[in-house]
């Protein structure tokens, strides 16, 4: 028999920090009174703070994957 032990201790500590650092950051956005939204290249949302759905009356599936220009006016 033939094995492979691989010691991934550093790999779990580095994917629980970055866990840690991403509820932070979603602590953050969802806590502040500032409407976010964040869009990739193509200027598609890809992420809304609570605010937005709490002021806009928007639910999440409204928001997400669709252009920034239906949310934000271009000036």
């Amino acid at each position: 028999y033939r094995g492979l032990i691989l010691d991934i201790t550093e790999q779990k500590k580095y994917h629980a920090q970055l866990q840690r650092e991403r509820d932070f950051n979603t602590s953050i956005l969802n806590n502040t009174q500032n409407l976010i939204l964040v869009a990739d290249a193509s200027r598609r949302v890809t992420y809304a703070n609570r605010r937005c759905f709490e002021l806009g009356g928007y639910r999440p599936e409204d928001v997400l994957g669709q252009a920034l220009g239906k949310f934000v006016h271009a000036s």
